[in-house]
């Protein structure tokens, strides 16, 4: 069995995928998971799964991205996409987040807050050159709320 560093959490960021895929790729009928990033830019193989709609779906941008479509996303934006009920969505699509501090010094605020701002509404095409989803229209405008709030603690 292959097993996560002790200490760390069983979120993906934190996943150390290149121990984590060697094991996994020298142990013969072995599963494991890593980003799709990590899996894409590597050449991992990647499976097909069935999702909560009952449609096989391989990972992939497109179905990372499908993962979010149909969501309601919560006021405070606490949400999962894991085992998405979006008929073409990959069920095991996750969000990245990002941990600011509501009051900081305003010259790093305003740094941070431009460099989200332009990563939330800019940054599409860096984000999938990456091999990451953009984040969909309908939780773009809410995301920037959040943003507009760092440094304002």
């Amino acid at each position: 069995m292959i097993r996560r560093p002790p200490g760390s959490t069983p979120f993906p960021y934190t996943t150390r995928f290149r121990s984590v895929a060697a094991a996994i790729s020298n142990t013969e009928g072995s599963l494991g998971y890593v980003e799709l990033a990590y899996a894409t830019q590597t050449g991992l193989q990647i499976t097909s799964m069935v999702n909560k709609s009952g449609n096989v779906i391989e990972a992939s941008l497109e179905s990372t991205a499908a993962a979010a479509d149909g969501v309601t996303f919560p006021d405070d934006l606490r949400f999962t996409l894991a085992d998405t009920g979006a008929p073409q969505g990959c069920p095991i699509a996750t969000a990245t987040w990002i941990l600011a501090y509501g009051n900081m010094a305003e010259d790093k605020a305003q740094l941070l807050r431009s460099w989200l701002t332009w990563a939330l509404t800019e940054g599409d095409d860096a984000a999938m050159a990456l091999d990451y989803a953009p984040i969909p229209d309908s939780l773009q405008e809410r995301a920037l709320a959040f943003v507009n709030q760092i440094g304002a603690g």
